[in-house]
């Protein structure tokens, strides 16, 4: 099962990756979200949750309350895999550094959609 905030774009692509893929999606957010509040009044148990997307351009927190709320999500919820989706971010962005030295290595910072939809395609696989 998989859950997303992501814009219509990317959704689109999660959607057609999760088909293929035989992935349910429990929930999906295509609208700007405050991750903290997601997290707290969304009524899914996240513990059923196998993947979290995330698109970045999504969020309306800073980058503080970004990196620190992805953090203490992946804590409670350690067998969920999170993709963070960066497009059109700089490699050397504050937030990017600091989920990749926070141990999170499925980031995609493509800006091109194809490319996108390749790595998110690695990125929902088993392994």
């Amino acid at each position: 099962m998989l859950s997303y905030i992501a814009n219509k774009d990317i959704a689109q692509l999660i959607q057609e990756i999760c088909k293929r893929k035989k992935i349910l999606i429990l929930n999906q957010q295509e609208l700007e979200t405050d991750i903290l509040q997601y997290v707290k009044e969304t009524k899914i148990n996240f513990n059923l949750i196998k993947y979290l997307v995330i698109d970045l351009n999504s969020l309306t927190n800073s980058e503080t309350e970004i990196i620190e709320n992805i953090y203490n999500f992946s804590k409670l919820y350690t067998k969920t895999r999170i993709v963070i989706i960066a497009s059109n971010y700089d490699e050397q962005n504050n937030i990017l550094t600091n989920l990749y030295d926070l141990g999170f290595y499925n980031i995609i910072n493509e800006f091109e959609i194809g490319e996108i939809k390749n790595k998110l395609n690695i990125a929902l696989s088993e392994d």
